[in-house]
């Protein structure tokens, strides 16, 4: 029997969840590469633009430092689900 799929609900902490907001709203901004479009990161300055026009520019620097732990660990998840998804080459 296999396991249940995950839920699609999750936590967020209170101190993360203008970071959580933001990176949705960049959702648009992912550079991709290669044939199978594989994410390969955030594109710089389409963050930007969404940083700007959404946040006060005191919050901006801790919020891209957010967003860049974020896109890692979005980025490494990705990678992990495309290994696993990967047919088998002949």
């Amino acid at each position: 029997m296999s396991a249940p799929p995950p839920a699609d609900d999750f936590e967020v902490l209170p101190e993360n969840w203008t970071i959580v907001r933001t990176f949705i709203r960049c959702a648009t901004q992912w550079n991709y590469a290669g044939m199978a479009g594989v994410r390969v990161g955030l594109n710089y300055p389409g963050v930007d633009a969404v940083l700007r026009l959404a946040l006060p520019e005191a919050e901006r620097a801790e919020v891209f430092a957010g967003l860049q732990v974020m896109e890692y660990a979005a980025v490494a998840e990705l990678a992990l689900h495309s290994e696993r998804n990967a047919k088998p080459r002949r």
